[in-house]
């Protein structure tokens, strides 16, 4: 292998390295490794961690209205995050889920209807969340 072709490995392996999540591999989690899998502590503040993302990425944070905030399962689903990006297939993990409603003020000042996202949490911390409605972020 010559330089450039070592020095691409070694790049990929640092990028997803850096990624911090569990790649379970190509394939849905079978609920039996959804089961074993050990994604860090039960989130008991998961409601503030959805309400400090929200505070960060709304236009108008302040105007937010919350409808159901669902309490967090463990959850195998499509990672779409950071390092997938850079990548033609992606991977299948396990965080757990929790899906919030939020409804608040737009660019125009009027409130632009309830919206539904999906916040995946591992080890205290927001991994990723996508909006139901197709985009998504990042903490």
């Amino acid at each position: 292998m010559n330089k450039s072709g070592r020095f691409l490995v070694l790049v990929t392996f640092l990028g997803l390295a850096a990624c911090s999540i569990d790649v379970v591999g190509r394939h849905l989690p079978t609920d039996a490794e959804i089961a074993v899998t050990d994604i860090g502590p039960y989130p008991d503040n998961y409601e503030f961690l959805a309400k400090k993302w929200f505070s960060r990425n709304l236009k108008d944070s302040e105007s937010a209205r919350y409808g159901e905030i669902t309490k967090p399962i463990k959850h195998g689903t499509e990672y779409l995050g950071k390092c997938a990006h850079y990548y033609a297939t992606y991977d299948y993990v396990i965080a757990y889920l929790v899906t919030a409603e939020v409804n608040a003020k737009n660019s125009y000042g009027g409130y632009g209807g309830w919206e539904t996202y999906k916040f995946y949490l591992k080890n205290g911390r927001v991994m990723e969340v996508k909006n139901l409605e197709g985009s998504c972020g990042f903490s």
